[in-house]
């Protein structure tokens, strides 16, 4: 019976049969690398990658500049001015440039120009090396702004002109010894002649345009100097000291007076106009012999047609002054309640006083008594009217008979 237990029992399955499905799982895996794995690609030859060879890039062409000519004296005068130190505006270089061949818009436009803004405009014209190039001629000369004379040293260069050593033209002010002479004898051209010998100014006060010049013997403007107690600057122009009442002045002058007048012509026409063309303002008065207050009360008269006699005055003053008169101011009295007051004297070629009084010869005027006329009194015709004045010093220039009191 134990045995027959022992037969009729089953027999446990052996664990190995548990490794036959990885077995399997691993040689199907092996077998796939075998066939698709890296060292099996390693065998196969990469395909050829080609190389383009090395080309050496052709230089790219430049445009070249457009050509710019000029013929010497390129650069017109103002009234036979060259006006060295005066801005070049952008409608004269655009002129200048299109004269030269360029393919610009013609300007009509008056504001000064800058180093860059004429760079850019001749760079429009030629190119941005070009140009920067002739721009290198003149930058640090001076101010930003550039100057008639900077602007030939600009353009001789942008049109490969060479200075000129010798007088090819001639304008009275731009002497010799002017730094940029040589350049505006290639670029100036003047077509004006002048009533002096040689075609030269005659030695003396010239008025162009409403402004005072004073030519000497050479027929050179004097510049940087005074003439009496006229002084006349860097341009050899006259000037008060501001250019403001100067341009008044000048606007004044230009309306008044002709060409064919003579100086003592124009002189009176001034004094009419101040004596007529103002309107009485009561303000402030100055003490007697108060000086320097001039400028400021011509100003006033001047841009706003308004004073008192002051201010009459200092308008007839300035213009006296501006037609080459040894003028000065004067504050003292007037009339027998001894008035503040203020007038003008002038010394005449004579060396006697004259004595001019625009503001009670208004108010005589507008009384009805157009007969009275207080313009270039002598001595003896103001003592009817009562002036009186104590310096102690001229406020302009001083003379031997400043001091103390003057007669009356």
């Amino acid at each position: 019976m134990g045995e027959t237990e022992t037969n009729t029992k089953k027999k446990k399955p052996s664990p190995l049969w548990f490794l036959l499905p990885a077995a399997a799982l691993l040689l199907l895996t092996g077998a796939l690398l075998l066939r698709y794995g890296p060292w099996e690609q390693a065998d196969v030859p990469a395909p050829a990658v080609t190389i383009a060879p090395a080309v050496t890039p052709r230089p790219a062409e430049s445009t070249p500049a457009p050509a710019l000519t000029a013929a010497e004296g390129y650069m017109a005068s103002q009234n036979g001015l060259f006006c060295p130190e005066s801005g070049v505006t952008r409608t004269e270089a655009a002129e200048i440039l299109i004269r030269a061949g360029a393919e610009i818009p013609a300007e009509d436009r008056t504001d000064v120009l800058t180093e860059e803004t004429l760079c850019a405009l001749a760079a429009e014209a030629t190119d941005a090396r070009t140009a920067e190039d002739a721009m290198t001629a003149i930058r640090g000369l001076g101010d930003e702004i550039v100057t008639r004379a900077e602007a030939a040293v600009f353009f001789n260069r942008l049109f490969g002109l060479p200075a000129r050593g010798e007088e090819r033209v001639f304008f009275p002010d731009v002497a010799p010894d002017y730094w940029a002479w040589e350049e505006i004898q290639t670029a100036g051209e003047s077509g004006f002649a002048w009533a002096g010998e040689n075609g030269r100014p005659e030695p003396g006060f010239l008025m162009l345009d409403g402004y005072l010049y004073l030519a000497g013997e050479d027929g050179y403007f004097l510049k940087n100097q005074f003439a009496g107690s006229l002084l006349f600057g860097n341009t050899g122009r006259y000037t008060s000291g501001s250019l403001e009442l100067d341009d008044y002045v000048a606007e004044m002058l230009r309306t008044v007076t002709t060409d064919d007048m003579s100086r003592e012509e124009k002189l009176r026409a001034a004094y009419e106009y101040c004596r007529d063309n103002f309107t009485y303002l009561i303000r402030h008065y100055y003490n007697i012999g108060d000086v320097g207050w001039e400028l400021g009360e011509a100003l006033t008269m001047y841009s706003t047609g308004k004073g008192n006699c002051y201010c009459y005055a200092s308008a007839f003053w300035a213009a006296a002054r501006q037609l080459g008169y040894d003028a000065k101011i004067v504050s003292g009295t007037y009339g027998t309640d001894l008035a503040p007051h203020g007038w003008v004297e002038i010394w005449a070629e004579d060396g006697k006083r004259r004595t001019y009084d625009v503001e009670v010869e208004m108010v005589l005027h507008r009384r009805g008594a157009k007969r009275e006329s207080l313009y270039a009194m002598t001595d003896s015709q103001r003592r009817n009217h009562n002036y009186v004045e104590t310096l102690s010093k001229d406020n302009i220039v001083p003379r031997e008979t400043n001091d103390g009191l003057l007669p009356r």
